[in-house]
């Protein structure tokens, strides 16, 4: 009999990855996400840090599946604005999970944050991604 572990997403990438690393690491248990649990309501991503709203989805998770679970929160970082979007990044753009034009705003911002002269630095983009579990 296998241990069920939820990984609280709907990204089928995310999923299939973490499926992948565990399935010969740790033997006997089944990853399975979002998808395969009975929908419940998710909670809004109020944390001010990756950390935060990756823990929120967590325990939301527990708390409406019973199952352990792991989370995720991710998004950019671009250094010429001083680390925004960071957990932003999704609705930056005000349409939120339009990647496309959440990408091109970020650009947008941080040419004319750097043209304007408030930032020296590149405007390097920097995804991150910070998984977490509930503790207990």
């Amino acid at each position: 009999m296998s241990t069920r572990l939820l990984l609280a997403t709907r990204n089928a990438g995310k999923l299939a990855e973490l499926q992948r690393l565990l399935e010969t690491a740790v033997p006997g248990v089944e990853v399975v996400g979002l998808r395969d649990v009975p929908e419940y309501p998710e909670a809004p991503e109020t944390g001010a840090t990756f950390e935060a709203n990756a823990l929120l989805k967590a325990r939301e998770a527990v708390r409406y599946t019973g199952l352990p679970a792991v989370a995720d929160d991710s998004g950019l970082t671009v250094d010429a604005l001083n680390g925004m979007p960071g957990v932003l990044s999704a609705r930056w753009s005000g349409r939120h999970g339009d990647d496309d034009a959440n990408t091109a705003c970020c650009w947008g911002r941080s040419l004319t944050s750097r043209t304007s002269g408030a930032a020296q630095r590149s405007s390097a983009r920097q995804p991150w991604s910070r998984p977490t579990a509930p503790n207990g």
